[in-house]
Protein backbone atom coordinates (compact mmCIF):
# COMPACT_ATOMS: atom_id res chain seq x y z
CA UNK A 1 0.00 0.00 0.00
CA UNK A 2 1.24 3.43 -1.22
CA UNK A 3 0.70 6.51 1.08
CA UNK A 4 1.87 9.59 0.10
CA UNK A 5 1.52 12.71 3.13
CA UNK A 6 -1.66 11.15 3.75
CA UNK A 7 -3.11 10.63 0.85
CA UNK A 8 -3.36 6.66 -0.92
CA UNK A 9 -2.31 6.70 -3.81
CA UNK A 10 -1.85 2.41 -4.29
CA UNK A 11 -2.95 -0.47 -3.31
CA UNK A 12 -1.14 -3.91 -3.46
CA UNK A 13 -4.03 -6.35 -4.28
CA UNK A 14 -1.98 -9.48 -2.87
CA UNK A 15 -0.86 -8.00 0.02
CA UNK A 16 -3.21 -5.90 0.91
CA UNK A 17 -6.37 -6.99 0.49
CA UNK A 18 -6.82 -9.83 2.83
CA UNK A 19 -9.88 -12.42 2.59
CA UNK A 20 -11.19 -9.79 0.34
CA UNK A 21 -11.27 -6.79 2.63
CA UNK A 22 -9.04 -3.93 2.57
CA UNK A 23 -8.72 -1.81 5.71
CA UNK A 24 -7.15 1.84 4.96
CA UNK A 25 -5.23 3.00 7.90
CA UNK A 26 -5.92 5.80 10.11
CA UNK A 27 -4.45 8.83 8.74
CA UNK A 28 -5.33 8.48 5.23
CA UNK A 29 -7.20 11.91 4.86
CA UNK A 30 -8.11 11.00 0.77
CA UNK A 31 -7.92 8.51 -1.56
CA UNK A 32 -5.97 9.43 -4.70
CA UNK A 33 -7.81 8.93 -8.61
CA UNK A 34 -7.83 5.45 -9.38
CA UNK A 35 -5.75 4.21 -5.99
CA UNK A 36 -7.82 1.06 -6.02
CA UNK A 37 -8.86 0.76 -9.33
CA UNK A 38 -10.18 -2.51 -10.80
CA UNK A 39 -9.31 -4.61 -7.56
CA UNK A 40 -11.45 -7.80 -8.82
CA UNK A 41 -10.89 -9.87 -5.18
CA UNK A 42 -11.59 -7.01 -3.33
CA UNK A 43 -15.21 -7.84 -1.74
CA UNK A 44 -15.04 -5.24 1.11
CA UNK A 45 -13.30 -1.93 2.03
CA UNK A 46 -13.46 0.34 5.35
CA UNK A 47 -12.66 3.73 5.21
CA UNK A 48 -10.91 5.58 8.43
CA UNK A 49 -12.73 8.38 10.09
CA UNK A 50 -10.71 11.72 9.32
CA UNK A 51 -11.07 10.54 4.99
CA UNK A 52 -12.44 13.46 3.42
CA UNK A 53 -12.67 12.53 -0.32
CA UNK A 54 -12.93 9.66 -2.53
CA UNK A 55 -10.85 10.80 -5.54
CA UNK A 56 -11.94 10.04 -9.22
CA UNK A 57 -12.18 6.22 -10.30
CA UNK A 58 -10.77 5.27 -6.78
CA UNK A 59 -12.81 1.96 -7.00
CA UNK A 60 -13.95 1.96 -10.11
CA UNK A 61 -14.77 -1.55 -11.78
CA UNK A 62 -14.03 -3.37 -7.74
CA UNK A 63 -15.89 -5.56 -9.71
CA UNK A 64 -17.12 -8.23 -6.63
CA UNK A 65 -17.38 -5.44 -4.16
CA UNK A 66 -20.27 -5.60 -2.32
CA UNK A 67 -19.69 -3.51 0.59
CA UNK A 68 -17.62 0.19 1.33
CA UNK A 69 -17.99 1.51 5.06
CA UNK A 70 -17.44 5.50 4.58
CA UNK A 71 -16.98 7.79 7.46
CA UNK A 72 -18.72 10.78 8.48
CA UNK A 73 -15.81 12.99 7.45
CA UNK A 74 -16.04 12.22 4.34
CA UNK A 75 -17.39 15.11 1.69
CA UNK A 76 -16.87 14.05 -1.72
CA UNK A 77 -17.56 11.74 -3.76
CA UNK A 78 -15.70 11.32 -6.84
CA UNK A 79 -16.39 11.08 -10.34
CA UNK A 80 -16.79 7.42 -10.86
CA UNK A 81 -15.84 6.70 -7.62
CA UNK A 82 -17.51 3.50 -7.71
CA UNK A 83 -18.51 3.48 -11.20
CA UNK A 84 -18.79 -0.89 -12.57
CA UNK A 85 -18.68 -1.98 -9.04
CA UNK A 86 -22.48 -4.16 -9.87
CA UNK A 87 -22.48 -6.17 -6.36
CA UNK A 88 -22.69 -2.86 -4.63
CA UNK A 89 -25.45 -2.90 -2.07
CA UNK A 90 -24.35 -1.98 1.20
CA UNK A 91 -23.10 1.58 1.67
CA UNK A 92 -24.46 4.87 3.38
CA UNK A 93 -23.32 8.14 2.24
CA UNK A 94 -22.56 9.95 4.82
CA UNK A 95 -24.31 13.34 5.80
CA UNK A 96 -21.69 15.75 5.29
CA UNK A 97 -21.04 14.60 1.27
CA UNK A 98 -21.99 17.44 -0.73
CA UNK A 99 -20.72 16.61 -3.94
CA UNK A 100 -21.15 13.14 -5.61
CA UNK A 101 -19.80 13.41 -8.94
CA UNK A 102 -20.46 12.33 -12.26
CA UNK A 103 -20.74 8.52 -13.02
CA UNK A 104 -19.91 7.82 -9.19
CA UNK A 105 -22.70 4.71 -8.76
CA UNK A 106 -22.79 3.96 -12.56
CA UNK A 107 -24.11 0.41 -13.20
CA UNK A 108 -24.49 -0.24 -9.28
CA UNK A 109 -27.43 -2.35 -10.35
CA UNK A 110 -27.52 -3.84 -6.38
CA UNK A 111 -27.16 -0.30 -4.96
CA UNK A 112 -30.11 1.47 -3.01
CA UNK A 113 -28.64 4.37 -0.97
CA UNK A 114 -30.08 7.15 0.58
CA UNK A 115 -28.98 10.47 -0.69
CA UNK A 116 -28.02 12.99 2.34
CA UNK A 117 -29.77 16.61 2.85
CA UNK A 118 -26.57 17.81 2.24
CA UNK A 119 -26.18 17.56 -0.83
CA UNK A 120 -25.75 20.02 -3.43
CA UNK A 121 -24.84 18.80 -6.59
CA UNK A 122 -25.02 15.10 -8.41
CA UNK A 123 -22.87 14.68 -11.62
CA UNK A 124 -24.53 13.25 -14.94
CA UNK A 125 -24.59 9.41 -15.43
CA UNK A 126 -24.41 9.34 -10.99
CA UNK A 127 -26.82 6.48 -10.91
CA UNK A 128 -27.69 4.65 -14.41
CA UNK A 129 -28.58 1.42 -13.58
CA UNK A 130 -28.92 1.64 -10.49
CA UNK A 131 -32.03 -1.03 -10.66
CA UNK A 132 -32.60 -1.22 -6.67
CA UNK A 133 -32.94 2.04 -6.37
CA UNK A 134 -36.94 2.65 -5.74
CA UNK A 135 -37.26 5.66 -3.91
CA UNK A 136 -35.30 8.75 -3.84
CA UNK A 137 -35.69 12.19 -2.32
CA UNK A 138 -33.36 14.78 -4.12
CA UNK A 139 -32.05 17.51 -1.62
CA UNK A 140 -32.95 20.90 -1.60
CA UNK A 141 -30.37 22.84 -2.78
CA UNK A 142 -29.55 20.65 -5.47
CA UNK A 143 -30.63 23.36 -8.39
CA UNK A 144 -30.24 20.64 -11.69
CA UNK A 145 -30.73 16.96 -12.42
CA UNK A 146 -27.98 16.37 -15.11
CA UNK A 147 -28.60 14.49 -17.94
CA UNK A 148 -28.85 10.67 -17.87
CA UNK A 149 -28.41 10.56 -13.91
CA UNK A 150 -31.29 8.22 -12.94
CA UNK A 151 -31.29 6.81 -16.92
CA UNK A 152 -32.38 3.08 -16.93
CA UNK A 153 -33.41 3.03 -13.18
CA UNK A 154 -35.81 0.27 -13.87
CA UNK A 155 -37.39 -0.02 -10.75
CA UNK A 156 -37.58 3.25 -9.49
CA UNK A 157 -41.44 4.27 -8.69
CA UNK A 158 -40.99 7.89 -7.12
CA UNK A 159 -38.86 10.86 -6.82
CA UNK A 160 -39.09 13.51 -5.00
CA UNK A 161 -37.48 17.36 -6.36
CA UNK A 162 -36.99 19.69 -3.97
CA UNK A 163 -38.14 23.76 -5.20
CA UNK A 164 -34.32 24.63 -5.57
CA UNK A 165 -34.40 22.72 -9.22
CA UNK A 166 -34.46 24.70 -12.18
CA UNK A 167 -33.70 22.37 -14.89
CA UNK A 168 -34.08 18.64 -15.76
CA UNK A 169 -30.97 17.46 -17.85
CA UNK A 170 -31.46 15.32 -21.27
CA UNK A 171 -32.40 11.56 -20.84
CA UNK A 172 -32.27 12.19 -16.60
CA UNK A 173 -34.86 9.88 -16.15
CA UNK A 174 -34.79 7.78 -19.71
CA UNK A 175 -35.80 4.34 -18.79
CA UNK A 176 -37.27 4.33 -15.50
CA UNK A 177 -39.75 1.94 -16.40
CA UNK A 178 -41.48 2.45 -13.45
CA UNK A 179 -42.00 5.45 -12.23
CA UNK A 180 -45.72 6.16 -11.78
CA UNK A 181 -45.90 9.86 -10.89
CA UNK A 182 -43.62 12.90 -10.31
CA UNK A 183 -43.96 16.68 -9.50
CA UNK A 184 -41.71 18.95 -11.33
CA UNK A 185 -41.44 21.94 -8.85
CA UNK A 186 -42.31 25.75 -9.77
CA UNK A 187 -39.06 27.29 -10.79
CA UNK A 188 -38.06 24.63 -13.51
CA UNK A 189 -37.31 26.18 -16.33
CA UNK A 190 -36.37 23.77 -18.76
CA UNK A 191 -37.07 20.03 -19.42
CA UNK A 192 -34.72 18.16 -21.54
CA UNK A 193 -34.72 15.93 -24.24
CA UNK A 194 -35.79 12.39 -23.66
CA UNK A 195 -36.06 13.62 -20.05
CA UNK A 196 -38.22 11.00 -19.35
CA UNK A 197 -38.80 8.64 -22.34
CA UNK A 198 -39.60 5.40 -22.02
CA UNK A 199 -41.29 5.98 -18.58
CA UNK A 200 -44.32 3.47 -19.44
CA UNK A 201 -45.96 3.51 -15.77
CA UNK A 202 -46.09 7.50 -16.01
CA UNK A 203 -49.33 8.09 -15.82
CA UNK A 204 -50.07 12.07 -14.96
CA UNK A 205 -47.44 15.06 -15.02
CA UNK A 206 -48.11 18.60 -14.74
CA UNK A 207 -45.54 21.32 -16.16
CA UNK A 208 -45.32 24.30 -14.02
CA UNK A 209 -45.97 27.85 -15.48
CA UNK A 210 -42.53 28.26 -14.71
CA UNK A 211 -41.13 26.01 -17.77
CA UNK A 212 -40.28 27.61 -21.00
CA UNK A 213 -38.98 24.70 -23.03
CA UNK A 214 -39.81 20.70 -23.27
CA UNK A 215 -37.51 19.25 -25.52
CA UNK A 216 -37.44 16.82 -28.04
CA UNK A 217 -39.10 13.20 -27.45
CA UNK A 218 -39.14 14.49 -23.76
CA UNK A 219 -42.67 12.19 -22.64
CA UNK A 220 -42.04 10.00 -25.59
CA UNK A 221 -43.17 6.44 -25.15
CA UNK A 222 -44.69 7.71 -21.99
CA UNK A 223 -47.45 4.46 -22.93
CA UNK A 224 -49.19 5.07 -19.50
CA UNK A 225 -49.41 9.16 -19.90
CA UNK A 226 -53.13 10.11 -19.93
CA UNK A 227 -53.01 13.65 -19.87
CA UNK A 228 -50.46 16.45 -19.29
CA UNK A 229 -51.08 20.06 -18.47
CA UNK A 230 -48.47 22.61 -19.94
CA UNK A 231 -48.28 26.43 -19.62
CA UNK A 232 -49.22 28.49 -22.97
CA UNK A 233 -46.37 30.01 -24.88
CA UNK A 234 -43.91 27.22 -23.52
CA UNK A 235 -41.49 25.97 -26.54
CA UNK A 236 -41.88 22.11 -27.47
CA UNK A 237 -39.59 20.18 -29.38
CA UNK A 238 -40.14 17.33 -32.01
CA UNK A 239 -42.14 14.11 -30.45
CA UNK A 240 -42.24 15.61 -26.92
CA UNK A 241 -45.05 13.99 -25.82
CA UNK A 242 -46.97 10.22 -26.63
CA UNK A 243 -49.29 10.34 -29.50
CA UNK A 244 -52.44 9.46 -27.74
CA UNK A 245 -52.19 11.53 -24.78
CA UNK A 246 -54.77 14.47 -24.02
CA UNK A 247 -52.62 17.66 -24.08
CA UNK A 248 -54.21 20.75 -21.79
CA UNK A 249 -52.99 24.17 -23.02
CA UNK A 250 -53.06 26.47 -19.74
CA UNK A 251 -53.61 30.05 -20.63
CA UNK A 252 -54.00 32.55 -18.25
CA UNK A 253 -56.57 35.15 -17.83
CA UNK A 254 -55.08 37.79 -19.13
CA UNK A 255 -53.04 36.01 -22.57
CA UNK A 256 -54.61 35.90 -26.03
CA UNK A 257 -54.33 32.43 -27.16
CA UNK A 258 -54.21 33.53 -30.58
CA UNK A 259 -50.71 34.85 -29.92
CA UNK A 260 -47.70 32.80 -29.13
CA UNK A 261 -48.51 28.95 -28.33
CA UNK A 262 -47.15 25.83 -28.21
CA UNK A 263 -47.47 23.33 -31.31
CA UNK A 264 -47.12 20.05 -30.26
CA UNK A 265 -46.55 17.37 -32.73
CA UNK A 266 -49.34 15.86 -35.20
CA UNK A 267 -51.88 13.08 -33.76
CA UNK A 268 -52.47 14.40 -30.33
CA UNK A 269 -55.19 15.96 -29.22
CA UNK A 270 -55.01 18.98 -27.59
CA UNK A 271 -57.74 21.07 -24.77
CA UNK A 272 -56.74 25.20 -25.06
CA UNK A 273 -57.90 27.04 -22.44
CA UNK A 274 -58.70 30.24 -23.42
CA UNK A 275 -59.64 34.02 -21.93
CA UNK A 276 -63.54 33.75 -22.26
CA UNK A 277 -64.73 36.01 -25.01
CA UNK A 278 -61.98 34.76 -27.47
CA UNK A 279 -63.33 32.02 -29.73
CA UNK A 280 -60.47 30.82 -31.23
CA UNK A 281 -62.89 29.12 -33.85
CA UNK A 282 -63.82 32.46 -35.25
CA UNK A 283 -62.90 33.89 -38.86
CA UNK A 284 -59.93 35.64 -36.58
CA UNK A 285 -57.86 32.35 -35.88
CA UNK A 286 -56.11 31.86 -39.30
CA UNK A 287 -54.29 28.66 -37.83
CA UNK A 288 -51.65 30.92 -35.80
CA UNK A 289 -51.94 28.24 -33.05
CA UNK A 290 -51.86 24.70 -35.01
CA UNK A 291 -51.15 24.91 -39.24
CA UNK A 292 -52.59 22.35 -41.06
CA UNK A 293 -49.89 20.12 -41.44
CA UNK A 294 -50.27 19.03 -38.19
CA UNK A 295 -54.13 17.51 -39.18
CA UNK A 296 -56.37 18.15 -36.50
CA UNK A 297 -59.10 15.81 -37.03
CA UNK A 298 -61.82 17.20 -34.24
CA UNK A 299 -62.51 20.45 -32.95
CA UNK A 300 -65.64 19.99 -30.54
CA UNK A 301 -65.96 23.35 -28.02
CA UNK A 302 -66.64 22.20 -24.37
CA UNK A 303 -67.45 25.56 -22.22
CA UNK A 304 -64.24 27.56 -22.36
CA UNK A 305 -61.94 24.74 -23.57
CA UNK A 306 -61.91 22.86 -27.66
CA UNK A 307 -60.87 19.61 -27.92
CA UNK A 308 -58.65 18.70 -31.06
CA UNK A 309 -58.43 15.83 -32.52
CA UNK A 310 -56.48 14.12 -35.54
CA UNK A 311 -58.65 14.92 -38.77
CA UNK A 312 -59.67 18.31 -39.09
CA UNK A 313 -57.04 20.66 -40.20
CA UNK A 314 -56.58 24.11 -38.53
CA UNK A 315 -56.19 27.28 -40.49
CA UNK A 316 -58.28 25.67 -43.84
CA UNK A 317 -60.65 28.05 -45.22
CA UNK A 318 -64.14 26.10 -44.22
CA UNK A 319 -67.24 27.08 -42.78
CA UNK A 320 -66.00 27.62 -38.83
Amino acid sequence: MKIDNSVLVSVDEKNDVIDGTLNIPQGVTSIEDYAVYDCRSLKSVVIPDGCSSIGEGAFEDCKNLTSAVLPDSITSIGDSAFSGCQYLKSVIIPDGVTLIGAFAFYECGCLDVVIPGNVTSIGGYAFVGCDHLENVTIPNGVTAIEENTFENCRFLTSITLPDSITSIGNNAFYGCESLESISIPNGVTSIGDGAFDCCYSLKNITIPDSVTSIGDRAFEDCDSLEEIHVPAGVTIGEHAFPPDAKIIIDYPKEQDPLADSPAPQSSENVIMHYEEGKDPLSDSYNGSVYSDEQNADEISAIGNENVIGEDDAIGEDDSR
